[in-house]
């Protein structure tokens, strides 16, 4: 699993954070300024998170200092800032430089951008792990998640889960996946059958009404990481919207929760209802008592711009008047 650390001079704000990005399936830890050089040395990080409310000393300084160890990638995330913030800190030795405000979306794809880099500069071996839609895969170690879920999988299972995974939205045929998993030996179609709804029980939200790994009738299966759905899922978003409502969250929680907001404006305008459950599965990972404790330090409530956003998107999503705090 990729291993993130999330350093900043007040650790306690993070939690949001952390959590929405152990959803994605990564280990994640937390650390202050002081302690982040101790922390990688002890315990390792495939990439640090340098998160700066300044790109000036000392944070710079930390960045120098764990540029030293090259199979770290750094991404600093900052303020919105101007081109000098940003050249500050790649001079420095940050990989990237990431400015607020963000989507969720946009970081996975920073984190995995500077994963794909990082083993080129220090010689090693490609990044292991695979991931589509909400499961991600770990070959190696032959790990999974689903939604940072773990899950047990016997190996039979998990080769399939593999094969589906590293071929996204493609069908593989019944008589192709007996013969790859079963090491060349024709297998009983039933078999085949009993794995595959085995996996459903794992990885889908309702196995009798599979989203993700679908029937193909007469050929064979399909994994699909976003799927389109003729049945919108629009209920279920306007109660985890609703519930935002009444939250009360750090400013980094709300940063992310406008991220997700994003995400669910664009899956409404696409009507891929896919996209729309895996917005809403992310929107339930930064519930406070998810994510954070009972009564975290800097926590309020929604601020308004978001507050009228989210109102809007619940009369979309289920046209009816909305109860504000």
């Amino acid at each position: 699993m990729t291993r993130l650390l999330l350093v900043q001079d007040d650790p306690s704000p993070t939690a949001a954070l952390t959590a929405l990005l152990r959803g994605e399936g990564y280990e994640t830890r937390v650390a202050g300024l002081a302690d982040a050089v101790l922390e990688v040395d002890a315990h390792g990080a495939d990439v640090v998170l340098l998160e700066l409310a300044r790109v000036e000393e000392p944070g710079l300084a930390l960045c120098r200092e764990l540029r030293a160890r090259p199979d770290v990638g750094i991404i600093v995330v900052g303020a919105r800032g101007g081109e000098e913030d940003i050249v500050r800190a790649l001079d420095h030795g940050a990989d990237d430089y990431l400015g607020r405000p963000f989507g969720t979306r946009e970081l996975v794809a920073r984190i995995r951008a500077v994963l794909r880099r990082r083993p080129e500069v220090a010689g090693r071996t490609p990044a292991r792990v695979i991931a589509a839609g909400p499961v991600e895969l770990d070959p190696a170690a032959r790990t999974a998640t689903v939604t940072g879920r773990p899950l047990e999988l016997p190996l039979k299972e998990f080769q399939l889960l593999e094969a589906f995974v590293r071929n996204p939205g493609r069908t593989l045929a019944r008589e192709h996946l007996l013969g790859a998993i079963w090491d060349g030996v024709p297998g009983d179609s039933n078999t085949l059958t009993v794995h595959i709804q085995r996996l459903r029980a794992k990885i889908e939200p309702e196995p009798a009404r599979p989203h993700h790994l679908v029937t193909v009738r007469g050929v064979g299966y399909q994994y699909l990481p976003y799927p389109r759905s003729t049945e919108a899922p629009t209920h279920d978003i306007a109660e985890a919207l609703r519930a935002a409502l009444t939250w009360r969250l750090p400013a980094d929680g709300w940063l992310l929760l406008d991220g997700l907001s994003e995400q669910v404006e664009a899956a409404f305008r696409d009507r891929d209802y896919g996209r729309l459950r895996v917005a809403h599965q992310r929107i339930e990972l930064l519930e406070p008592g998810n994510a954070i404790a009972a009564d975290p330090a800097g926590a309020h409530s929604c601020p308004p711009r978001l507050e009228a956003r989210i109102a809007a998107l619940i009369e979309r999503a289920e046209p009816q008047p909305v109860h504000r705090k």
